[in-house]
């Protein structure tokens, strides 16, 4: 019985299945197959220093060992509750899904938390790169005006929305636990065993 108990204290805990509405899909970034076995989204904000810490420094080798290989599909869904996660979702929108994942890891590697003016002119300038200029983005009167904004209010007005960040579901279903590799290893696990 201990050794039961022992082993559902080290597995993730599932704690609800979502039942709010994710922001449209124009301002989430999914990398990996469609035809992968699970779906993972990690809920991050530009303004979160563990998000961004987790995606600098554990993504990598989760994209290689579980991404690349087909066995999951990730997606980065903004938790747009400040400025510099909505800015990303106003150049997110603007681009087509083929160039959102590069253009969200060069942002994820590049902004540090808590420096949106800094974080603003990076994603100007790779705008500018990807010939989608926004000389506006600084602007939060301009900001007010974009549909991101307005999906960024509906989106925060929901009852169930994750309220610690970053958060991560499988498939639809809430996991408690910081998207580490080894936690989406271990979640990951009872699926290879079938």
């Amino acid at each position: 019985m201990i050794n039961k108990l022992i082993l559902l204290c080290a597995l993730p805990l599932t704690i609800f299945a979502r039942d709010f509405n994710t922001l449209p899909d124009c301002y989430r970034v999914q990398v990996g197959q469609a035809s992968a076995t699970s779906t993972i989204v990690e809920y991050f904000s530009l303004s979160c220093p563990l998000c961004l810490k987790l995606i600098k420094q554990e993504f990598r080798e989760i994209y290689e060992k579980h991404v690349q290989t087909g066995e999951i599909s990730w997606e980065f869904h903004p938790d747009p509750q400040d400025i510099s996660t909505l800015q990303l979702m106003v150049c997110l929108e603007k681009l087509p899904q083929s160039k959102r994942w590069p253009f969200f890891w060069k942002i994820a590697q590049s902004v540090k938390a808590g420096a949106p003016g800094r974080s603003c002119f990076f994603m100007q300038e790779l705008m500018k790169h990807y010939e989608r200029p926004l000389p506006l983005l600084h602007d939060i009167h301009f900001l007010e005006t974009t549909r991101a904004y307005r999906e960024s209010y509906k989106y925060l007005k929901q009852n169930g929305i994750p309220s610690e960040l970053p958060a991560i579901e499988q498939d639809g279903t809430s996991i408690k636990g910081l998207p580490t590799k080894n936690l989406i290893a271990k979640i990951l696990l009872p699926r290879r065993k079938k």
